[in-house]
């Protein structure tokens, strides 16, 4: 198997997300990878009738995200804000050399146009 270095885990605190978290665990233990923990946040504008003030900051949540789970590794926090999540990912990914990205796949048809354009070489699971 390729060793995997850096593993980009985007996260948006669901229980499909809980999952794919739980299994880079091991893939980091093994490899001694670092793992960054990245969420996208959709800016206030995209969806004013919301109420933000009444729920949990991203920044919280990110932060307590599996954090007994995690203690152990070498985990980076990453908030990020945009209209395009996937483009997010892909530009994080590109720009910190991500050797691996770990998410669940709910929606497939909402993906693949922005990580077609990831580089040679980066592996998704």
């Amino acid at each position: 198997m390729v060793p995997f270095s850096k593993i980009l885990l985007p996260i948006d605190f669901s229980e499909r997300c809980l999952g794919g978290a739980r299994f880079s665990i091991p893939l980091a233990e093994r490899f001694h990878a670092e793992i960054t923990l990245l969420h996208v946040e959709m800016p206030p504008e995209a969806y004013p009738e919301r109420n933000i003030d009444r729920e949990i900051p991203p920044e919280k949540r990110l932060r307590d995200f599996m954090c007994a789970a995690f203690a152990h590794l070498d985990v980076k926090r990453v908030l990020r804000v945009g209209f395009d999540v996937a483009e997010e990912i892909a530009k994080y990914a590109r720009e910190y050399d991500t050797d691996l990205i770990m998410m669940p796949t709910p929606r497939l048809r909402s993906i693949p146009s922005s990580f077609a354009r990831l580089k040679y070489g980066q592996s998704t699971i």
